[in-house]
């Protein structure tokens, strides 16, 4: 970045349009006046210069420009893919139990449906391409409560996928060696608790290895149903003769019918597919673009799987009986798997499930904990649950908390697979529909933020419409599930919101303790209110022990909040405070300035001085610090000054830039994320350090730059098969020279200009057309049949004239000679032969 002030901000239309006196207003400001105690109102906010030492800031650099090793394409499909094929080997039970003899149609409702999340997900994600899944997404579309909701689930949501995972492959095991489910449940998900304390974690090579053996499994199961479907044929008949089963309408069991299987077994086959949501979590840890091809894999293989293995275990098993669907609901794809080639395959299917499953147990132990250590740091958690062990530096109160509520619920439903079926699918379901419901917030309200893909708003509405459907079919057909779902929801949101409203409760215990344990310094406390907002000390308060209480009130509001402003505008700065008052527990908030020459910014720094003063004193129940940093602002900068306030990255902010401005600051690794409440209006945004983050900009290059070569294309097509195919040539070699550029603000550059040499081309070849068809009117157009025009070519011009405007008198729109020059803009200086346009044949 050149300099940190060329970072525009927006500008309003009316501010742009209008040339607004401006005014010059002094305002007395009275520095350290207090208005109450100090736990309500902090003390007055400073002014501090800070220069960035450069060797600190080396070694930050060296730091931030280690290579990172991001996953490819199987190696990131296969961590989530484990989960999603995971999810077929317990889900088929559910289905089947609700549609019967229409298992397939409600499997294939599902691929539909997930095939349109995989546009809604692609648009949020390539717009906002940070970690974090739906709470992220919420995060920075609504406010910070409504994205608390979202991380409730998402809580829920893992918890759930160890307990059903853990469960189902014990129930595979089970039907090798006779063994109790419960205590081998809870037994395995104590095995893994403790492999997390160790620290082992996940790792990409053995999930694609178990991930390609999986799928192997999977794919011979298919062939064998598929061969023993053809020798005996009458299984299926038999089934499709069937009768609907019976379902639970909100507690009343009906006579099943074709709507009820379809419609409450569609319900039940979201299940299949819990496991396509976990790919966002990691967003950041997957190479370019890869994101997409992850979507798009695990949309078709679990898509192909469900689909064949629904009708495949129909054609395998009868419904009833006692070595039927129905009966071997527990193990229902072993059990097809024993029927169809013997029983050596089914111990093999048994075996794979049990590692499968076992694998997205370990996966949820590293997904909670890579969640929750993002709540503390965002405030949403109590942090002591982000402390590290000094031996092994895993978050062990995490893992401890998530196997007593893993092993809680098992206990609770006695491993009821049903019940943990239908607490996981509410879960998943409501992540959906929220995450559906960011992704139209994103659109209306951030649609200037760039994406790779933009999903038309009939899928967005109807995707979401549908995960609707489905949660209602979830609801009316067992509604003692949600129960039991509404218990730990309840759970996890009441801690949430006692962290959200902490402050308040201490202050109503502190109101209670005047009242019933009064001290003796309670009759002084009213003159105490009036002391300086500097006392060094927390006044009394008129309470026995209200000093303690009062001091954890001061530590929580102490907390700071970092903002960048580049310019002391009244109106940003006064909609950060807003934002922080309304969403925010602190009452710190730090702006932070800056800048490289300390004489030529000395008026900026100044006003910042006198502004910081200003709302400090507008906003007595808000700490308000000015910071100004000599230095140039970057990755390495924010790094340093995160460690030195001892602020973490998520905790500080920066206003969202303009859509050139975006990319400069993309190139320089910095994020800018727009967050929150009223987003639309204050344009306050959530920053990353984006060292680890590839920009917006870069996952907008390959595409942009695509379609602007095949917009090239697609200009020459009036010229003449010989001239159209060299002039292709030249701009395929063009391109080729070029697509795989990195540098961002290069290509920017270049595609803005290229856009307005296109324009030129197509004028150029218009003209010389139009020139051709008046010369030879009176010949037959339609049909092609041209005449050579007499004129000779001009001598064929060597000098790139891409970018030369027309001279007057002699290179106008009437003569195009050499004006279309060779090969694509990006190869700006090489000098080419140009095309001659007259004489131009139209095809």
């Amino acid at each position: 970045m050149d300099s940190y002030l060329e970072v525009a901000s927006p500008v309003p239309i009316l501010a742009s349009g209008l040339n607004v006196r401006r005014r010059k207003i002094e305002v007395e400001v009275e520095e350290g006046a207090a208005r109450g105690p100090t736990w309500q109102f902090p003390r007055s906010g400073t002014s501090q210069h800070v220069h960035v030492p450069d060797a600190e800031l080396a070694d930050i650099q060296h730091q931030l420009d280690q290579p990172r090793k991001l996953l490819t394409e199987w190696p990131a499909t296969s961590i989530s893919g484990n989960d999603i094929l995971g999810s077929v080997l317990y889900a088929a039970s559910s289905v089947v139990a609700k549609a019967g003899k229409l298992m397939p149609v409600s499997l294939l409702m599902v691929a539909t449906v997930l095939y349109f999340f995989r546009f809604i997900y692609e648009e949020v994600v390539t717009a906002i391409p940070m970690n974090g899944g739906t709470y992220n997404a919420l995060l920075n579309t609504t406010s910070k409560r409504a994205a608390a909701v979202a991380a409730c689930l998402s809580i829920l949501s893992y918890v759930a996928t160890g307990v059903v995972s853990a469960t189902s492959g014990v129930h595979y095991l089970d039907t090798q060696i006779d063994i109790p489910i419960v205590l081998c449940t809870i037994a395995l998900l104590f095995a893994f608790a403790l492999l997390a304390l160790v620290g082992i974690a996940e790792n990409s090579r053995v999930a694609l290895a178990i991930f390609l053996h999986h799928i192997v499994v999977l794919s011979v199961l298919v062939v064998s149903c598929a061969v023993y479907a053809i020798k005996n044929p009458h299984i299926i008949r038999d089934n499709m003769n069937t009768e609907f089963p019976e379902v639970d309408f909100a507690g009343t069991m009906l006579t099943g019918n074709a709507f009820t299987a379809v419609f409450f077994g569609f319900g039940s086959a979201m299940l299949g597919v819990t496991g396509f949501e976990s790919s966002s979590n990691y967003v950041e840890e997957q190479g370019p673009g890869v994101f997409r091809k992850t979507l798009r894999n695990m949309w078709a293989l679990s898509s192909v799987f469900n689909v064949s293995l629904g009708v495949g275990i129909l054609a395998v098993l009868p419904l009833g009986g006692d070595d039927g669907i129905y009966a071997s609901a527990d193990a229902l794809l072993s059990k097809a798997a024993e029927v169809s080639m013997g029983s050596w395959f089914g111990t093999w299917v048994s075996v794979d499930a049990f590692i499968v499953l076992s694998g997205s147990v370990l996966t949820s132990y590293v997904g909670i904990c890579g969640l929750v250590r993002r709540l503390s740091t965002d405030r949403v958690l109590p942090s002591f649950l982000a402390k590290t062990n000094k031996l092994r530096g895993t978050n062990h109160y995490i893992i401890g908390t998530y196997f007593l509520l893993a092993s809680s619920l098992v206990l609770v439903l006695n491993a009821d697979t049903t019940i943990m079926n239908g607490v996981y699918t509410y879960s998943f379901l409501s992540l959906m529909a929220l995450f559906a419901s960011a992704a139209m917030l994103l659109k209306a309200k951030r649609s200037e933020i760039p994406r790779d893909v933009s999903a038309p708003w009939p899928v967005l509405v109807l995707g979401f419409v549908m995960v609707v459907v489905a949660i209602f079919a979830n609801l009316l057909g067992d509604p003692s599930v949600l129960m039991y779902f509404a218990l730990y929801f309840i759970a996890v949101a009441f801690v949430m919101f006692v962290m959200f409203e902490r402050v308040t409760i201490l202050r109503c215990i502190l109101a209670l303790m005047k009242k019933t344990a009064p001290s003796q310094y309670a009759k002084q406390t009213a003159t105490n209110y009036f002391r300086t907002r500097d006392t060094p000390e927390v006044e009394h308060t008129g309470a026995r022990g209200g000093r303690t209480i009062a001091r954890a009130i001061v530590s929580i509001r102490s907390a700071p909040i970092v903002f960048f402003c580049k310019r002391p505008d009244l109106t940003i700065i006064n909609k950060v405070i807003t934002y922080v008052r309304r969403n925010e527990q602190t009452h710190t908030l730090r702006i932070v300035h800056v800048f490289s020459d300390e004489e030529t910014d000395a008026p900026v720094l100044k006003a910042f001085r006198n502004l910081a003063a200003l709302f400090d004193s507008m906003y007595p129940k808000i700490r308000i610090d000015f910071v100004s940093v000599q230095g140039e602002f970057k990755p390495a900068t924010i790094e340093w000054l995160s460690k030195k306030m001892d602020v973490p990255c998520n905790m500080m902010f920066i206003t969202q830039p303009d859509m050139v401005s975006a990319e400069r600051v993309s190139s320089n690794s910095l994020a800018v994320i727009p967050e929150v409440e009223d987003a639309a209006a204050m344009g306050v945004t959530r920053r990353a350090l984006g060292s680890e983050v590839k920009s917006l900009q870069y996952f907008l290059n390959r595409t942009a730059v695509l379609n602007q070569y095949r917009e090239f294309l697609r200009t020459t097509k009036p010229l003449a098969a010989d001239v159209r195919l060299d002039v292709r040539r030249q701009i395929r070699s063009g391109f080729d020279a070029c697509r795989f550029e990195e540098d961002e603000r290069r290509v920017s550059l270049l595609l803005r200009l290229a856009g307005d040499q296109l324009k030129m081309v197509s004028d150029l070849v218009d003209t010389a057309v139009a020139q051709q068809r008046s010369a030879d009117g009176a010949r037959d157009w339609k049909k092609g049949d041209w005449a050579a025009s007499e004129q000779k070519a001009a001598a064929v011009n060597t000098q790139d004239t891409w970018m030369d405007p027309p001279s007057d008198g002699e290179d106008g729109k009437e003569d195009v000679k050499g004006r279309v020059g060779a090969g694509w803009p990006w190869k700006s200086g090489k000098r080419t032969d140009k095309l001659n346009l007259e004489g131009i044949k139209r095809r």
